[in-house]
């Protein structure tokens, strides 16, 4: 009995270890998707829009390819079907030619909805961008927008 009580023990302790989830019970666990349960954020805040808004800006960094693919993923539907992949390709090859890798500077607003960060270019210069995530699950990306300096409204929309 002791031995079974042991293996019990230590069996739990890996999983802790392991950063498994709480019991399938806690309301926490099942109020997160599962594009916010990663380990390195980076400085991004712990909510929906926050994991988002980091694998946008990680995939931007890597390519058109890892973009795309990031881009059917992490996009509401909806948004998809407003703004086709292809538009959404091109955009981000004018963005990537104008800035290069973004980095994020600074998390300037956050909600669980919506997060409004300051980026830095290759070049360090920083552009301010809006991620903003669906409300309920699926917690998807809604749209990505660049806030020009000296405009009220956004201009680039993702």
């Amino acid at each position: 009995m002791q031995m079974r009580h042991f293996v019990q023990v230590v069996l739990g302790l890996a999983l802790l270890a392991g950063g498994a989830a709480a019991a399938p019970d806690s309301r926490a666990a099942q109020a997160r998707p599962d594009t916010t349960k990663y380990e390195d954020r980076e400085g991004w805040p712990d909510t929906h829009a926050g994991a988002l808004a980091h694998r946008w800006v990680r995939a931007f960094g890597l390519g058109e390819k890892a973009m795309k693919e990031c881009l059917a993923e992490i996009m509401a539907p909806a948004s998809l079907e407003k703004t086709d992949m292809k538009v959404r390709v091109e955009r981000y090859r004018d963005l990537h030619e104008r800035y290069g890798k973004l980095t994020l500077a600074k998390i300037e607003k956050s909600t669980e909805e919506q997060v409004e960060a300051t980026l830095a270019a290759e070049d360090m210069s920083e552009h301010h961008f809006i991620f903003t995530a669906q409300p309920a699950a699926p917690y998807k990306l809604v749209s990505v927008a660049i806030k020009q300096p000296g405009h009220g409204m956004p201009g680039f929309g993702h």
